[in-house]
């Protein structure tokens, strides 16, 4: 953005409280289009719940269950392979190496904020760990392998987020519970994508062809990674650059979808205190 250039990164946004002041400053400053390719926006199972949000289907959504599970795997070969994506090629451990959980929650809160356009207010968090070394001897002090954050939204809602790294699972997925209906992405296997109405059974969801949607151009109406969300984020930010618009997920829709992560993981090492999370948008 210094040198003149829109910017489209990965994620999260930023990693500390002072860096989202300044992404949020800079982003300001320049003038220029930020965009952070945040996957589970554009899953199939998030963009179904938008729809549905947006129709008035759930009525309000008081509360939503958010997860983003991702197995580190084997604990003794975590040690000893220095071949995985852990260690840098010097044998170095990576910035990966002791990532606390909620320094990358935007898996989860993509589900929230990017159904209900709600922000987190507060949060309180716990943690889990054991004796191994990624939770011993990590260049965050960080002492989790797991963690999950209990959150109350800008709306008087609840959220409950969790990312865990060690755990017999794996999968980004959401639920959304409402006052008239809810919805449940499908649960590795368990069950499939459910929509259920007050007093009704649930119902297996099949969701419409979303790559016949006009923003993408022929060429790229194909699956890609992350549940077939890499070609909408490829297109959306190059539609927004040709349209001259802010693209879905702006800087202050990524900011919200980190922050309070960070934030959660403060309360965690504090064993649960229920902390406030400041607001980045825009004033």
């Amino acid at each position: 953005m210094n040198r003149g250039l829109h910017v489209y990164c990965a994620v999260p946004a930023c990693t500390t409280l002072e860096e989202a002041e300044k992404l949020k400053s800079l982003k300001e400053k320049s003038g220029l289009r930020y965009m952070m390719g945040e996957t589970s926006y554009y899953r199939p199972g998030c963009i179904t719940a938008r729809h549905l949000f947006e129709d008035g289907w759930f009525g309000q959504i008081f509360y939503s269950e958010l997860a983003y599970y991702h197995d580190r795997g084997d604990l003794k070969t975590l040690v000893e392979d220095k071949t995985t994506r852990f260690y840098e090629p010097d044998g170095r451990r990576s910035w990966r190496w002791g990532l606390p959980p909620l320094l990358y929650p935007t898996h989860s809160l993509g589900f929230l904020v990017g159904v209900t356009g709600e922000r987190v207010r507060s949060v309180s968090a716990l943690g889990w760990g054991n004796r191994h070394p990624y939770v011993t001897d990590n260049q965050y002090k960080n002492p989790f392998f797991n963690e999950s954050a209990l959150m109350e939204t800008s709306g008087g809602n609840m959220t409950r987020c969790n990312v865990f790294w060690l755990v017999g699972e794996d999968g980004e997925r959401a639920q959304w519970y409402g006052e008239h209906g809810s919805f449940y992405m499908a649960n590795s296997g368990l069950h499939a994508d459910l929509q259920r109405e007050r007093e009704g059974k649930p119902k297996p969801f099949s969701y419409p062809n979303y790559l016949e949607d006009p923003m993408l151009p022929p060429a790229m109406r194909h699956g890609s990674g992350h549940g077939g969300s890499h070609t909408f984020l490829s297109a959306e930010f190059i539609n927004a650059l040709v349209e001259d618009r802010e693209p879905s997920v702006d800087v202050y829709t990524a900011l919200a979808m980190t922050v309070p992560g960070l934030v959660g993981h403060e309360s965690a090492l504090q064993g649960g205190e229920r902390l406030k999370v400041p607001s980045f948008d825009k004033a």
